[in-house]
């Protein structure tokens, strides 16, 4: 195997695992991993899920917060929660870019073949993704 397809191969390998370990991360963050989250319990922000709202909840709860000590964190969550959605629109097509850039140039690496087996790693990587990540 040529130092291009042993480079190609080790980038696919890195990327896929990166995805892997960035989605079981988020998942634990959001709490789609059961019992994993704290922030989050599943769903989506603005889907019925979570959000704001369940962190508030959470935070109550555990923390025994006073009524005035909920309306500060009810703002600063809100707020927060609105900046982050802001900047992920922002930098989204970016992100986007990046990887299709990337999906290219490795693509003009590989062979026909590889190159079959290469968009369909990279279709069942977009079905977990969305599958996990939602529409992003």
């Amino acid at each position: 195997m040529g130092n291009k397809k042993k480079l190609a191969l080790s980038f696919i390998i890195g990327l896929l695992s990166g995805a892997i370990l960035m989605g079981a991360g988020l998942g634990c963050w959001r709490g789609k991993i059961p019992g994993t989250g704290l922030f989050f319990s599943g769903g989506r922000h603005g889907r019925g899920g979570a959000g704001p709202g369940r962190m508030l909840e959470k935070f109550t709860r555990h923390l025994d917060l006073k009524p005035e000590q909920k309306a500060g964190m009810e703002k600063v969550l809100d707020d927060s929660m609105k900046k982050m959605r802001e900047l992920r629109e922002k930098v989204h097509p970016q992100f986007v870019a990046i990887r299709e850039g990337a999906e290219k140039e490795i693509e003009s690496i590989l062979d026909p073949e590889q190159r079959t087996k290469f968009k369909g790693l990279m279709e069942r990587r977009e079905k977990w993704r969305r599958k996990w990540m939602g529409d992003r």
